[in-house]
């Protein structure tokens, strides 16, 4: 259960990152023109400072994918391919990403590293487990 709020904590992390930047820069940057904006996004700090929401991809190291979804009210739930879906409370602390599941588990914590061009990127637990996050083109952000 704790890997399980692993991966879809580091799915919502990456989605901040991904739509937040974290500071008055990134709010700059949303102003450059759309030829800077993948540069912009490039330099932008891991830092969250707001709550993602949509949808994500996440890959473990071992290849095995789940499906994120972080809605408006902080309400996310984790899809694996295989196995059992969970559910919780998604939170920023400290810049960093949150998932806190239902029931006893406790809350696992995720840093991002900066987006890449496809606006993928790894994200690390406090626990030092990494994956990588991919962002869905159609997901609300």
């Amino acid at each position: 259960m704790k890997k399980i709020v692993s991966f879809a904590s580091a799915i919502v992390l990456g989605l901040t990152v991904a739509a937040c930047g974290g500071s008055d820069e990134a709010a700059e940057d949303a102003a450059a023109p759309a030829d800077d904006a993948a540069a912009a996004a490039a330099d932008a700090p891991s830092g969250l400072t707001e709550l993602p929401v949509g949808v994500a991809e996440m890959t473990k190291a071992d290849g095995s994918k789940s499906t994120v979804t972080i809605s408006a009210d902080g309400a996310y739930e984790m899809q694996p391919a295989e196995g059992l879906a969970e559910a919780g409370i998604a939170s920023v602390a400290d810049g960093k990403l949150c998932f806190d599941p239902s029931g006893d588990a406790g809350a696992t914590c995720w840093t991002a590293s900066a987006p890449g061009e496809d606006g993928s990127y790894t994200a690390t637990s406090d626990g030092g487990d990494t994956v990588t996050i991919s962002p869905q083109a159609d997901a609300a952000m």
